[in-house]
């Protein structure tokens, strides 16, 4: 069936072409959506919390040879919150 499927939230973002495919994706899209606003705050509040040296990381392993080389994975995570908290920010 062709058509338009309009996200029960009324969010213009969420309207596409009607497929069952796409009304399930556009479904937890909006619900998503409905909660970003939650997300957001709570992302800013946990790099709040960093900032303020409340969550540091363990150092128990810093004398190991490949210490840095495990970070990368946490460092990697750190810098996609930091950059998504910032994109957010963007948004109208």
């Amino acid at each position: 069936m062709a058509g338009e499927y309009k996200a029960p939230c009324g969010c213009k973002i969420h309207v596409a072409q009607w497929t069952a495919k796409r009304k399930v994706v556009s479904q937890k899209s909006c619900a998503l959506h409905k909660n970003a606003a939650e997300l957001l705050a709570a992302a800013k509040g946990v790099w709040k919390l960093l900032e303020d040296g409340v969550l540091v990381r363990q150092t128990n392993q810093d004398h190991e040879p490949d210490w840095a080389i495990k970070q990368i994975p946490t460092v990697r995570t750190l810098a996609a919150l930091e950059q998504a908290i910032a994109e957010a920010g963007k948004q109208p």
